[in-house]
């Protein structure tokens, strides 16, 4: 059993999320890539010589999303890389109510242009703080 991943849309928001604008054209986009540090508890005394760890700081991770590119249409979400208070939210289809959002920063944008194809671009967001997952 699964969901249909067709319909996902990733939202931005750069009015401190009262309104979102969808990105268009996105073919994939990531949606969550959490991870948490370890740190070592290992001791002498630990029983048979076996390493202990307990969690440490998590990281929200990062974003990744594909798009048939269109200059004038994407040079919102363009204008967004670098800033430190843009908003990100990706609407699952499930139900249409499922989403997640994060504040992130754009980190990374790389477009191409090749001879038979269309033109795309790979952007990458980096998660700051928590997500929130909305069921």
């Amino acid at each position: 059993m699964g969901v249909d991943a067709f319909g996902t849309v990733l939202s931005f928001s750069t009015d401190g999320g009262t309104v979102y604008n969808p990105v268009a054209n996105v073919t994939e986009v990531g949606v969550l890539d959490v991870s948490v540090d370890t740190l070592e508890t290992t001791t002498h005394g630990s029983a048979g010589q076996w390493r202990t760890f307990v969690s440490g700081l998590k990281d929200g991770g990062e974003l990744r999303m594909s798009i048939n590119y269109d200059p004038t249409t994407h040079n919102a979400i363009y204008s967004e890389i670098g800033q430190d208070d843009t908003k990100f939210r990706v609407s699952l289809p499930d139900t249409g109510a499922a989403t997640v959002s994060f504040d992130g920063v754009i980190t990374g944008w790389s477009s191409s242009a090749p001879m038979d194809d269309l033109l795309t671009a790979e952007i990458t967001i980096k998660v700051s703080g928590a997500p929130v997952i909305v069921l």
